[in-house]
């Protein structure tokens, strides 16, 4: 369920939905948006910190900053 303060990459993000990460991506969302939902400062360490490895690996070829 998105949360109201979500932007669709965080849900997409949070609830691994790779297809959309991906067309989210290529349709030019920000990769380091900050997620602004108070746990994660980025999408790369939410997909981290959940397990989320094939969105990790999009993230990553998509140029999130590791650091």
């Amino acid at each position: 369920m998105m949360r109201a303060e979500d932007t669709a990459l965080i849900d997409a993000v949070r609830h691994r939905r790779l297809a959309d990460v991906m067309r989210l991506l290529a349709a030019g969302a920000d990769v380091n948006e900050p997620t602004g939902d108070g746990r994660f400062a980025t999408f790369l360490i939410m997909a981290s910190f959940e397990g989320h490895t094939s969105v990790v690996t999009v993230l990553l070829k998509a140029r999130a900053a590791v650091d």
